[in-house]
């Protein structure tokens, strides 16, 4: 309970050695993995609270799909979704997988045009399967 509220107050790690990232003003954000079932889920929380998470799935030992990744919208803007996104390519790389792949589609009232520049800019390759409908692929 004490550590619980050490968290929410002063954004303390969750344990030792705890993994986090950054986002652009130093702020720490706590990382949280799961293994389950084929999907590598990738958590980040802030003062406890969830603040953006990232799903990959096992499609087979060497790929995955890209299924979800979401930041908190207080939290947008800030770099995590960039950072998030790298620890995940890392995760693939070191465990063996050769490509990620995904759909794009935009939430939340963003644009589809500034989604599929995101993932460019981040590595990914962006085409269209049709009218409309872009998928991305990157190859670790």
């Amino acid at each position: 309970m004490a550590l619980r509220i050490f968290e929410k107050w002063f954004n303390v790690p969750p344990w030792k050695d705890a993994e986090y990232i950054t986002d652009y003003q130093g702020e720490k954000f706590w990382i949280y993995r799961f293994d389950g079932e084929g999907v590598e889920k990738i958590r980040i929380r802030h003062r406890s609270y969830p603040a953006g998470s990232i799903n990959l799935v096992r499609d087979d030992d060497t790929h995955l799909t890209l299924a979800d990744i979401h930041i908190v919208k207080k939290h947008r803007k800030r770099g995590l979704g960039k950072k998030l996104l790298q620890k995940a390519i890392h995760w693939a790389r070191e465990n063996h997988f050769v490509e990620i792949w995904g759909f794009v589609k935009a939430h939340d009232g963003e644009a589809e045009e500034d989604v599929r520049e995101w993932y460019q800019r981040q590595g990914f390759e962006v085409y269209e399967v049709e009218s409309g409908k872009y998928h991305i692929r990157m190859s670790l």
